[in-house]
């Protein structure tokens, strides 16, 4: 992230380390808010950041948004449906 600070893939990545291994569940939301900036189209990036909110913050209504957001960014992508489909 050094190279690339926007680089919503590497964002993404760390905020799911940071949320899944160091359980360090407010770093993790800034990682997944700068990937959903710098990629706000990304199924994976917005899938993962309406998990946070979802089972982290108890906030369904916006993880709702963030799943929905995902699915309709890829209609095809496994892991957004999947999630969504656990979500609801």
């Amino acid at each position: 992230m050094e190279v690339d600070p926007s680089h919503a893939w590497a964002l993404n990545n760390y905020g799911r380390l940071l949320q899944n291994v160091r359980q360090s569940h407010d770093e993790a939301e800034v990682m997944y808010k700068r990937a959903v900036k710098a990629d706000p189209n990304d199924a994976t990036t917005l899938s993962n950041y309406g998990g946070l909110l979802e089972n982290v913050r108890q906030s369904h209504d916006e993880a709702e948004v963030m799943h929905k957001r995902a699915v309709e960014a890829d209609p095809n992508h496994a892991g957004a449906l999947s999630n969504y489909g656990y979500f609801l």
